[in-house]
This record gives C-alpha cells, structure tokens and sequence, in this order.
C-alpha cells in the first residue's frame, strides 16, 4: 500500500571503525563493587541514620544507578540533618538534589533548587553552568543571560557559554547578536563539529535554513564528525525542504567528487517522495564509481518502482543481492516487482526466501499476503496477515488491510471493525499519514471525520514533499469526493510528489487512487507535472 519507509543507510565515511561493547565481566566487577559500596552505606546508615554526609553520598550513587525516587528521598532527608549555616554543603545538596529532579522530568524544581544553591554561593561556576542551562530550558531567558554571562567573565573561551548566549540571543528575537557568539564560537573551535552543529541550530531558530543545513553537512564532514548531524539534517529537511536540498547542492558544487554528498540528498529526496531527482543522484554515484554499497543499487531499485521502470528496478535489486544476499527486504522488493509484472508464482518463491532469512520479518509477511489475494488464497493470506501484525502489532497499514480482506472478501465485518478501532487506538499522532487514522474512521462509516482527518494532514503535513497531500486524494477518492480529491492530488504534484507508480498504476482495491483516474481532468494533471517523474 503505502511505498515503504525508506531507510537512510547513510554512508559513515567520516566514523570510527570499530565500536566496542561493555564485556559481561565488566558489568559484573562494576555490579559488585556498587553493590559494595552500598553495603557501606547501609551499614553507616543503620549505626547513624543522620549523617548527611553519607546520605548525600549515598544519594549520588542512587543517582547514578537510575533509581531517582531513592536518591531524592536521600538528599531530602539529609537536607533536614544538615547544618543551615554550612553554606558548602547546602549548596552541594541544592544542586544534587536539582540534578535528581531533572533528571526525573521535574524541570520547575530543577530549576528553583539552582536558584536557591546561586542565592547561596553567586560566585559558583559549576553552579552557573546548571543554572543558565536549566532556566534556558524553562524559557527564563533573563536568568540564563546572566549566568551564561558569569561563566564568560570567567572565561571568554567558554564555549557552552558562547553557545547559550546565541541560543539566548535568538529567543529574545536578536538575531544578529546571536549570530555573532556563533560565529565567534566557530572562530574559536573551528574543528569541532559541536560548534556547527549549534551554530546551525542558531540559524534555524533565525529563520537562515539554507546556512543551517550548510553547518549540519560541515559536521559531518570535519574530522571525527557529529553522527547526530544527519539526523537534524533530516529533522529540518521534514519542514523546509527545499533550503536543505539546496545547501546539499551547493555542497557538491564545491566537492563533486565526494560520494557521500550525493548519497545524503538522494536519501531525503526518497524520503519526500522525489524519486527521479534521487535516481538521479544514484546514477551519479554508479556511473562516476564515487562509492560502492549494495545499499546504493537497493535504493536504485525503490526509485526505479516508484517511477514504474519495473525493469530496471528488477535488474537493479538483482545486483543489490548479488553483492549482499543476506537482506530480507532486498528479496521482498523483488518480490513486490515481480508480482507487478504478473508473476506471481515467481514473487511466492522469492518472498519465501526473504522468509527463509527472516520468518518473522512483517513486510515480507505482508508482501506474501498479498500475493496469496491474486492467487485467490484467501484464507491463507489473512494467516500471512495475521503473523505480519503478531510481528509488529502497531502496524496501521497491515492492520488496514487485514481489515478489507476480512470485511470484503471473508464476510466477517465484525473482525474488521475490531481492526479498525485498533487503529483509533494506536499511541501516535492523530494527524500523521503513517497513523491511517482516516482510513480507519472512513471503513467505521465516519465518513465526515476521515474528511477532516484528511483535511488536517495537509494542513498540517509530516514532512514536505506531497505525500500527505496524496494520503488526502486516495481517501477521499474513497469517500466518492473526487473533485475535492483531485484538487489534493494537484498539491501533492506541486509539491514535487514523484511516485508514478502509485499515481498511475497501482489498482490495490483497498488504498489507490483508481477512482480518480477515469475523470477527464486526471490524465491532463499528471501531464502538466511529467517532470516529477523524469530528470
């Protein structure tokens, strides 16, 4: 149904090569020696249940072994035993007891116990340090500007405290100002890619998105580059999509050659549905041989589909498992081309081997179900379906589908309506594409609910890039409103939306939009947007 999420298998050029795990023996010396030091505690406890000092003492490691309501209960009691007048060890008490308290979500006290350790000793760093980070985070900017301050007058290399003042800076709406920390901040650090990283951040909360994504590339690509680069990447690429591909572009402007750039812009141009511009990018990287991954062809191959080059694509993921025959998906992607070209004998042996790799694997067992519906298998296809939902039970679209099958081609209405409030009930967002929530209320019979649903996607999209905008078309295509419909798959082209696939050739009776294309106004539409699906 819908086309599958694509993995960003990003190509870690700039990572380490081993990574090592903590050993079992180690776990175990580290066990007992807790457990030691405990018994110590608990020893010192029973013989003086008011020392502070070792309930403070016994708080941290409480802390530090995750167990947050022990270690406040302790630092509360050793508060009470305390001296009022020991300033040192009341400061100590504050801050570990806010340390606690952020650490258990409650952000408020976090912050009122830093308040109350500065009250008492204005001239602490380590203070300052938690002080300015805490109340950034509760939107006290004032009280954050100050102590990020103090930590600079201290010293003017700071960068935490560089990079606080811009975050600051940009919250109180002045943005040159905080611009200019980052910049000093990158001045200073200018091979740490920290800095870009906050730097980009900056940018962003200043509305420069094109300078954003230019920082997240750079720290990826300076040595020892930030792994978590590429997820704010994507994150910013989800709503301003176009700035994002840009600073990619201009990336490789610069640095033709270099593969991974290539590789990053056509995984997020998958990910927004724009499959030409990133078989584009894959062709780059073959053609020019800048990388070799099996990931690539595999990748190819999902493009390939989704433009309806069902030959190609098969010759594609055909290398792909030729260079790594041990991925299940590489085989259910054959499958699925296969039994688009009318094969569906040939699809059953293919997925089976995708099975055989891994039995539980819940797109594999989707994919069988479906070919087991052509081949008139009914019953064995909802068996198919119902160990693709036990393998992953908050799957909304195999749940959809389990839901047709059993409401239109197994007469047990009852089942599907059980599924179809199993969707309502799922813990994600209501407004998601990915949550068929729409879906579901259309096949309960609420039909002006699935249209508000569907109006609300667009309005409020997960990602750019047309997808929601075609989730909107396909539902209400169902609900026999084609005209409005029609007008959502307009945005969805206009967006860039590039799934020839789904748009033209797709017949799945239980989500395409195959009512719509036999209204005269279709054929012209796709026409009008062809070079979505050409590059």
């Amino acid at each position: 149904m819908r086309f599958r999420n694509v993995t960003l298998l990003i190509c870690c050029l700039f990572a380490t090569s081993f990574a090592f795990a903590q050993s079992d023996s180690i776990k175990i010396v580290k066990n007992k020696f807790n457990d030691a030091v405990m018994q110590v505690y608990n020893q010192e406890l029973k013989e003086n249940p008011h020392d502070y000092g070792v309930l403070y003492s016994r708080a941290n490691q409480y802390l530090m072994d995750g167990k947050y309501q022990l270690a406040l209960d302790d630092v509360n009691t050793a508060m009470k035993y305390a001296p009022v007048n020991d300033k040192d060890t009341r400061v100590e008490q504050y801050m570990l007891r806010a340390q606690i308290q952020g650490s258990m979500g409650n952000k408020s006290a976090e912050l009122t116990d830093l308040r109350s350790a500065a009250a008492i000793d204005p001239t602490s760093l380590s203070c300052a340090t938690l002080l300015a980070d805490a109340a950034y985070e509760n939107g006290d900017y004032a009280t954050a500007r100050g102590a990020y301050q103090k930590l600079l007058s201290a010293n003017n290399l700071n960068y935490d405290a560089l990079a606080g003042m811009a975050r600051v800076s940009a919250k109180e709406k002045n943005m040159g100002q905080a611009e200019e920390y980052m910049n000093r901040a990158v001045s200073l650090y200018p091979a740490e890619p920290r800095v870009y990283v906050n730097r980009a951040e900056v940018l962003e909360m200043t509305g420069n998105y094109v300078a954003s994504a230019q920082d997240l590339i750079m720290a990826m690509s300076v040595k020892n580059g930030d792994a978590n680069a590429m997820s704010h990447l994507i994150k910013l690429s989800d709503s301003h999509y176009k700035d994002v591909i840009t600073a990619l572009s201009n990336t490789i402007d610069k640095a033709p050659k270099v593969g991974m750039f290539y590789y990053i812009r056509a995984a997020i141009a998958m990910r927004h549905c724009h499959y030409a511009a990133a078989k584009n990018d894959y062709r780059t990287i073959i053609d020019a041989k800048l990388y070799s991954y099996h990931g690539i062809y595999y990748n190819m191959a999902q493009c390939e589909y989704q433009l309806g080059k069902y030959d190609d694509a098969l010759l594609s993921v055909g290398t792909a498992i030729g260079l790594c025959s041990t991925r299940p998906d590489y085989f259910t992607l054959q499958s699925e081309l296969q039994l688009e070209k009318g094969d569906p004998t040939a699809a059953l042996i293919t997925i089976d081997k995708a099975l055989a790799l891994n039995d539980s694997d819940y797109e594999a067992l989707e994919q069988k179900a479906k070919i087991l519906l052509v081949q008139g298998d009914n019953s064995n296809a909802l068996t198919a379906l119902n160990a693709s939902v036990a393998a992953k039970p908050v799957n909304a679209d195999v749940q959809l589908l389990r839901a047709w099958v059993e409401k239109n081609l197994m007469n047990t209405p009852n089942l599907a309506t059980v599924d179809y409030k199993a969707i309502l009930a799922m813990e994600s967002s209501d407004s998601s594409i990915y949550a068929m929530k729409g879906f579901a209320l259309q096949g309960l019979g609420r039909s002006h609910e699935a249209n508000q649903w569907a109006d609300d996607i667009v309005k409020n999209p997960d990602r750019a890039g047309g997808e929601a905008a075609y989730y909107a078309a396909v539902l209400l295509s169902q609900t026999g409103n084609n005209d409005k419909a029609l007008l959502y798959l307009e945005a969805a082209l206009a967006e860039g939306y590039g799934s020839y696939r789904n748009l033209a050739l797709n017949k799945e009776a239980y989500f395409s939009i195959e009512p719509l294309r036999a209204l005269p106004g279709f054929k012209p539409l796709l026409a009008r947007y062809a070079d979505n699906f050409k590059k």
